[in-house]
């Protein structure tokens, strides 16, 4: 595993949401009540601070929020009650059409969630005489996105060639690389808009035949490049480190609270999520967690192997070849991939192949033409897009799917994460039943986390407790609750026990 770390702090400011002072001796709005104590330092705290337009929602008006990092930009969908006509009466954001949203971190050490979305599209209906319920959607603003550019990055690695770009748009660039990509050459940029030019850069990033890469803006405003590979590598965790608030006393790992400093001093500990009691009320507890796949979609559209052809113009050419079937011949190109294993941890799991024959032993392939290699750009050109392609889809087959109580600033997108499962002994022993043979080795059993006076008769469930890369993470708002969505992904599982029948 590789840490991600800054490499260009964001320049982009968003909107700072202006708030009633209520409580300076200075405010001519001075209220003295117990409600006021506290205003505007815990705004954003218990519900999210949005303003759309021109207008601050009142506290109670939002009915839902969801904050969505699953694509290359950060996206909202808010839904609110417009109980007096507001928007309707002259305030609709028919020119200023931002919203603006603060989410405050109760931890300090954490950054506050604050950033500005584009309103793409506003859906209302009513709901009785006085109220109407109205539905916005947007993307994170971030000026000059879409504009177009013609441009050269002449001589130049898709590393740098991202990092410039992040500069062009003022935004942040953090990636976890330890050295250069080795893709040096001159990426034309031939009228796109900014984002077309990250995603056109991205796809053709090559370092070498075992590593693969991902690209996207966060809700920090940072442009984020991750070596995906790297974060399937082992890597002391303790590296990763969480701030919590709460009594930490029950929580093993973590690093106690000061008692002689302020009560909301947070305790630090290695960064992991978990569904362990001791967690509760945390923002690293486990509400909810479930496995979805998309193996077979991905296998029927991909397959296991997947083969690339390209013409590789003036290249390979044998002088005493005169005929042009010969030098077509010679110049035709073949390549094919697998999906990445990497190295094997001694924790019994497995590459997640497929035991369908006709995939296994490679009777389905899928081949692409890619077109006609010219020879000016970086030798591996055709293939980048072949290995970050097929690597991507390859470990969306299998991923966990995860509910976290309240909105977790700990979290960040492209990261890896430990996870911890616990079961009860009683669901243990089902399990165990169902996934273990005589083949099996104690690494796969939850029995290896048992332990003499274990008095909470849960066990460590080896199955799903693992290290996971976080693909996407969502926040949502609901009834005063907030919550946090994660999709995880891994590569490598305990595999299944073969079905024996008895005669």
């Amino acid at each position: 595993m590789a840490i991600i770390l800054k490499k260009l702090d964001p320049k982009i400011q968003p909107t700072q949401i202006e708030l009633r002072d209520l409580e300076s001796p200075e405010s001519k709005n001075k209220i003295t009540s117990p409600d006021s104590v506290g205003f505007k330092q815990n705004s954003g705290l218990g519900e999210p601070l949005v303003q759309i337009g021109s207008i601050r929602l009142a506290p109670g008006q939002i009915r839902s929020l969801k904050i969505l990092q699953d694509e290359f930009v950060p996206r909202i969908i808010i839904t609110l009650i417009d109980r007096d006509s507001e928007f309707s009466a002259g305030k609709f954001p028919i020119s200023n059409i931002l919203i603006s949203v603060f989410i405050k971190s109760a931890v300090k050490k954490l950054k506050n969630f604050s950033c500005d979305f584009i309103i793409t599209n506003i859906n209302s209906f009513n709901i009785s005489d006085r109220d109407i319920q109205y539905t916005f959607t947007g993307d994170m603003h971030i000026p000059k996105l879409h504009n177009n550019i013609s441009k050269a990055f002449s001589q130049v690695t898709s590393r740098d060639a991202l990092l410039l770009i992040a500069n062009d748009l003022q935004l942040g660039f953090s990636d976890n690389l330890t050295e250069n990509t080795n893709d040096k050459m001159t990426w034309l940029i031939p009228n796109y808009s900014y984002k077309s030019a990250i995603t056109h850069i991205s796809k053709l990033a090559y370092s070498n035949e075992t590593q693969f890469f991902e690209c996207f803006i966060d809700r920090y405003y940072m442009l984020n490049f991750i070596n995906i590979e790297k974060q399937f590598e082992k890597l002391d965790e303790d590296l990763n480190i969480a701030y919590i608030l709460g009594d930490s006393s029950n929580i093993g790992g973590a690093e106690r609270a000061n008692p002689d400093k302020d009560s909301l001093e947070p305790a630090s500990m290695p960064l992991q999520i978990t569904n362990y009691p001791g967690f509760r009320d945390t923002e690293l507890f486990i509400l909810e967690y479930s496995l979805v796949s998309n193996h077979g979609e991905i296998l029927k559209n991909n397959s296991l192997q997947r083969n690339l052809y390209w013409y590789d113009h003036g290249g390979n050419i044998d002088n005493e070849l005169t005929r042009t079937s010969d030098l077509d011949s010679d110049n035709f190109n073949k390549q094919f991939i697998e999906p990445l294993t990497g190295k094997q941890d001694n924790n019994g799991t497995l590459p997640q192949t497929t035991s369908v024959s006709e995939f296994l032993d490679k009777k389905t392939v899928i081949g692409q033409w890619v077109g006609i290699d010219y020879g000016n750009a970086h030798t591996q050109y055709k293939f980048s897009q072949l290995i970050n392609d097929h690597n991507h889809k390859d470990i969306e087959k299998n991923m966990l799917k995860v509910k976290l109580f309240g909105f977790s600033h700990n979290i960040i997108r492209g990261s890896r994460l430990r996870v911890e499962i616990y079961i009860d002994r009683e669901s243990s022993d089902i399990a165990e039943s169902n996934r273990l043979d005589d083949d099996s080795t104690i690494e796969q059993s939850n029995e290896i986390s048992d332990y003499k006076g274990n008095t909470e008769q849960i066990l460590r469930d080896s199955f799903l407790s693992d290290s996971y890369y976080v693909k996407t993470i969502n926040y949502r708002y609901m009834n005063g609750i907030f919550e946090t969505d994660l999709l995880l992904t891994k590569r490598n599982w305990i595999p299944s026990i073969k079905n024996k029948i008895k005669t």
